[in-house]
C-alpha cells in the first residue's frame, strides 16, 4: 500500500497507535532496516467495530460522487 506522506510523519502516527494498544511494530529477521506494522487484537476489536460506519462514510462518498459525475458540471 503506498500512503503519500512522510517517513517521519508515518513514524508519528504509529507511535500513536502503539501507544493507544492498537497495532504493535515488528522488525523484518533477516534486514533490521524493515520493519511493519500489525494490529492487535485491541486493534482489530476496533477495526470490526468501526467498518460499519467506515462502510457507510465510503458508500456515500462514493453515491455522491457518482451522482455528481451525472449531473455533469453546474452551469
Amino acid at each position: 500500500m503506498y500512503i503519500d506522506k512522510s517517513q517521519n510523519a508515518i513514524s508519528q502516527l504509529v507511535a500513536r497507535l502503539e501507544t493507544c494498544h492498537t497495532v504493535e511494530r515488528c522488525f523484518s529477521e533477516t534486514d533490521r532496516r524493515s520493519s511493519y506494522v500489525r494490529l492487535t487484537e485491541e486493534g482489530r476489536r476496533a477495526y470490526e467495530e468501526a467498518l460499519p460506519n467506515i462502510a457507510k462514510v465510503m458508500s456515500e462518498a462514493l453515491n455522491n460522487k457518482v451522482i455528481k459525475e451525472k449531473e455533469g458540471p453546474k452551469q
